[in-house]
């Protein structure tokens, strides 16, 4: 498979002044997988320490002195190494925290090894630590499932990659070549982006097979809040984990969880699967300035799950009938798409965050998500389909007084100019870029380029 988190962890490697690099993402997501890759790939010798499989190993970075712990590590490999041509990895380091502490003695001490560390659940670890993170030594890396165009890449249709990323809005899409993308869209939909499911996929085309897949990987995240019983009963994350497919594209609510658990309760098991990155929130905000974040609405927020793939997995009772799904009367299904592939358009070393607008007091009135560009707010309305009422958008447009929204849909691309009367007789008007789901990833240089 092609990644390009591949290419950002490269450019990291061989940049100056190198940083420790901390890899953060949802389990299973195939962070471990990089890091091998990068180090066959530039031709660097991989140390891997697991913290987790091999606890004995803890005992080689008790102290602060790295050349200590160097000289350690180097009596443990079959011959002597050079740091500069050398990758450690420290993997599971939620099982000893305090070596993230140590990383800024390998960045001032030892710059010439290249450090990565990175755990399944370290989040927790880096939501209550309780040393001193190396603030201004350490490198963040967030890393997402695979996005649809490394779907297509892996899936042996590079060709309409390479079409994707040169199409303009002045040249109109082929009905042949949308329907074949469409068509990888819903492919996309039910398989996802967790690595092995897409590996899978490539091999056998089996949504049956991709569907234990899933179910395993859900189980396996059962399995980690296991570890963790005086946090909070792992029956209570998998309630919620398993409850969020129902209310995609609604205003949470701890009381649809279920009504008999306090709302507190559900709130911190929430929280919970957020510091795991199993799910992510979309905020409300008033959206009247920037930056987006500055005025959040706490009370209102959405809530989607890491993958599509995990979505389907967990919606669908019978797995042996399973087809490509078809998004045209499936809203909630498709604005998971569109929250997970806009996260995407984010720079690796930015945490994703996503945004919606929803009238306070008012639930019929919503913009699906609200994104920034440069110095400017844009609203975005999802439509399954290729066809819609607009209602929402032409009231946030005449209220703010913006001139240029999108809609992400089911059909080909287009620049229109809206003009309506709303039902108080005031009138909208502003331009509407409509694109299909399959050019999410393409929105930032089609802004650009616009």
């Amino acid at each position: 498979m092609i990644r390009r988190a591949l290419f950002e962890l490269t450019q990291w490697l061989i940049q100056a002044n190198r940083k420790p690099l901390v890899l953060r993402g949802v389990r299973q997501s195939g962070k471990t997988w990089l890091v091998r890759e990068l180090a066959k790939s530039q031709n660097k010798q991989l140390i891997e320490i697991n913290f987790e499989n091999r606890p004995e190993l803890r005992s080689l970075f008790t102290s602060n002195d790295v050349k200590l712990i160097w000289s350690n590590l180097e009596t443990l490999l079959p011959a002597p190494a050079q740091p500069a041509n050398c990758l450690l990895f420290l993997d599971e380091v939620q099982a000893m925290p305090d070596i993230l502490a140590k990383l800024r003695w390998f960045y001032e001490l030892l710059p010439e090894l290249a450090v990565v560390a990175a755990g399944s659940l370290l989040d927790f670890v880096l939501h209550d630590h309780t040393f001193s993170m190396p603030v201004g030594r350490v490198q963040f890396f967030y890393l997402e499932p695979l996005s649809f165009l490394e779907f297509l890449e892996a899936d042996q249709q590079s060709m309409l990659v390479q079409y994707l990323r040169k199409s303009t809005l002045d040249n109109p899409i082929p009905d042949a070549i949308h329907q074949t993308l469409m068509t990888s869209v819903e492919n996309y939909c039910l398989v996802g982006g967790m690595p092995e499911a897409v590996k899978n996929w490539i091999v056998e085309h089996s949504y049956l097979r991709v569907n234990q897949i899933h179910q395993d990987l859900l189980t396996a995240y059962q399995n980690d809040f296991a570890k963790y019983p005086t946090r909070i009963a792992p029956e209570r994350l998998r309630e919620v984990m398993l409850t969020i497919p129902r209310l995609l594209g609604k205003k949470f609510s701890y009381t649809q969880v279920n009504p008999d658990i306090k709302s507190q309760t559900i709130a911190n098991a929430l929280s919970l699967l957020e510091l795991a990155r199993v799910v992510h929130r979309v905020q409300s905000v008033v959206a009247d300035g920037v930056p987006l974040g500055a005025k959040p609405r706490s009370r209102y927020f959405k809530i989607i799950l890491s993958d599509i793939g995990l979505v389907n997995s967990i919606t669908n009772s019978q797995p042996v009938h399973l087809k490509p799904l078809k998004l045209a009367n499936n809203g909630e299904m498709a604005e998971q798409l569109v929250g997970q592939l806009l996260r995407k358009n984010f720079q690796f070393y930015q945490d994703p965050v996503l945004y919606y607008w929803q009238r306070e007091g008012q639930s019929n009135a919503e913009i699906d998500y609200i994104i920034q560009y440069n110095d400017k707010i844009i609203p975005v309305e999802v439509k399954a389909g290729s066809v819609g009422s607009l209602r929402s958008l032409h009231y946030f447009m005449h209220e703010r007084g913006f001139k240029f929204a999108i809609r992400i849909y089911s059909g080909e691309p287009s620049i229109t100019p809206v003009q309506v009367t709303l039902n108080n007789s005031e009138s909208v008007s502003y331009r509407l870029l409509s694109i299909p789901f399959y050019l999410i990833e393409e929105l930032p240089r089609l802004l650009e380029s616009f």
